[in-house]
């Protein structure tokens, strides 16, 4: 795992325990859903923690990503930078579309934070290169 997705997964872990509710963790390979990789571990108030859903930008056009409604999707960029990316999710009571961030030397990927259980088309595009990738998000229980 490169050093900017450690540092995500990291940060989004941190924000769940500060209440966010975030949590979950996957791969996704080209052509089949995100199936969550779950690596337990205890946190100080004893409950388990997992990382977030990771998805690749550049491979996950026309793809199905399945997420729980308490994990989250971490929009991995490549070498591209963070904050060039935009998104929106068609239907915004299941997900909303977090755009990525650089915060004191610490650089956090776009993502998606479920809201409801429900499904919706999801779009992000490169503002800079004008690539755009389209998938479908289906929030689970």
């Amino acid at each position: 795992m490169n050093t900017r997705l450690a540092r995500t997964a990291v940060a989004l872990i941190l924000a769940s325990i500060a209440g966010l509710g975030l949590a979950g963790c996957s791969g996704n390979s080209a052509g089949t859903a995100a199936t969550p990789v779950v690596t337990p571990s205890a946190s100080s108030s004893g409950s388990t923690l997992i990382a977030p859903i990771i998805v690749n930008l550049s491979s996950v056009n026309g793809q199905v990503v399945t997420v729980g409604l308490n994990n989250v999707v971490d929009l991995n960029t490549g070498a591209t930078i963070v904050t060039n990316w935009r998104g929106e999710v068609a239907d915004p009571t299941i997900a909303k579309f977090v755009e990525g961030h650089i915060e004191g030397g610490a650089t956090f990927n776009p993502g998606i934070t479920p809201l409801a259980v429900g499904a919706s088309t999801v779009t992000v595009t490169n503002r800079i290169t004008g690539f755009r990738t389209t998938f479908d998000l289906v929030v689970t229980q």
